[in-house]
């Protein structure tokens, strides 16, 4: 039986403002330990929407739950989105659980909103999703990406590329201020391994997201307190940030491009790991970037093949490849591997 705590609120729209117009239905469609990422996404989704001023009575989650005291946990009763991240697990309501996570019990609580809030009449509706007809999607913070997960999760990946894309970027920013459309853009710039989608009414894109998932207060003075002083020194967006006056446009268009820029990186990261993995066929690739030549051997063996391997690096990587090149080593794996 499903364990909720809504009774007629899943038929009724609440009458306590903006907020109460604001319903969630949060749904992680798996179950078992190996898929731990769909159902940490949930519960770091409702931890955002909670500290954006929805009320528990508006968000519904379904969950399998049977992951944050699974025997394989390391961190039992913990559930993490990100390696060194909070717990997200915590106080996040139980209302379908186990068998109830199912078709009917979702269909009836889609129909019930949309009658409660919309009396039934047509509403404009957008979608996006992470991947094309075609594309699967793919995790991030596993064991083989970078960064990985933590070494006690066995290679467990702890999110998925591009839900973690927009949660994060929700997590930082104040949503009074950024709208649908440039919370898409960030998302699909970020999501490098499938193709982002968007379905539905344009005109909803110049809607700012807090009429959607509401905003932290905290987030209201955005900083980038998050990031080390040695990655924002090695950055020329932080001398933009520095110079321009607090709060003003230019400021925050500052602060957005050096996340932007940060995330790019972060993904040229996860790329070249990927890359030696899938190509090399090996599952030590960190520990492949690390290794040296024996001393008195020559940087390569066959220099037109890295050469060519670089100009092809740069073509297909985009221009903006100066952080990128700092991966010339790894080129040098792969032209000394070809040379065997």
């Amino acid at each position: 039986m499903p364990q909720s705590r809504k009774t007629e609120h899943d038929t009724e729209s609440s009458d306590d403002g903006a907020e109460g117009q604001r319903w969630a239905v949060l749904v992680a469609g798996s179950k078992e330990y190996e898929n731990y990422r769909h159902q940490a996404e949930i519960c770091h989704a409702y931890q955002i929407l909670r500290k954006g001023g929805l009320k528990d009575e508006n968000i519904i989650v379904f969950m399998f739950d049977d992951i944050a005291l699974n025997p394989k946990n390391p961190k039992r009763g913990v559930i993490i989105n990100r390696p060194g991240g909070e717990d997200v697990y915590q106080g996040v309501p139980k209302d379908y659980t186990g068998e109830a996570v199912n078709v009917e019990n979702f269909l009836n609580v889609i129909l019930g909103n949309k009658s409660g809030v919309t009396g039934g009449s047509g509403k404009v509706v957008k979608s996006v999703t992470a991947s094309n007809a075609k594309d699967s999607s793919y995790g991030i913070y596993c064991g083989d990406t970078y960064p990985p997960s933590p070494p006690e999760y066995n290679g467990l990946c702890l999110g998925d590329e591009f839900s973690v894309s927009w949660l994060e970027d929700s997590e930082l920013h104040d949503m009074r201020k950024e709208t649908l459309k440039q919370q898409y853009q960030v998302v699909k710039r970020r999501t490098r391994s499938s193709h982002v989608c968007r379905f539905g009414s344009e005109e909803l894109l110049k809607d700012y997201l807090v009429s959607y998932i509401g905003t932290n207060p905290e987030n209201k003075n955005f900083s980038l307190a998050s990031l080390t002083a040695s990655q924002i020194s090695n950055l020329s967006w932080s001398i933009h940030i520095q110079n321009a006056p607090v709060r003003s446009p230019e400021r925050q268009e500052a602060q957005k491009n050096l996340l932007d820029e940060m995330n790019h990186r972060k993904q040229i990261d996860q790329n070249i790991i990927e890359i030696l993995r899938v190509s090399l066929n090996q599952t030590n690739v960190l520990d492949l970037l690390t290794s040296t030549r024996t001393t008195g051997q020559s940087l390569v063996d066959d220099w037109d093949c890295f050469k060519t391997l670089v100009k092809s690096f740069k073509n297909q990587c985009g221009a903006k490849m100066e952080y990128g090149m700092k991966y010339a080593g790894a080129l040098q794996i792969f032209a000394i591997w070809e040379s065997m």
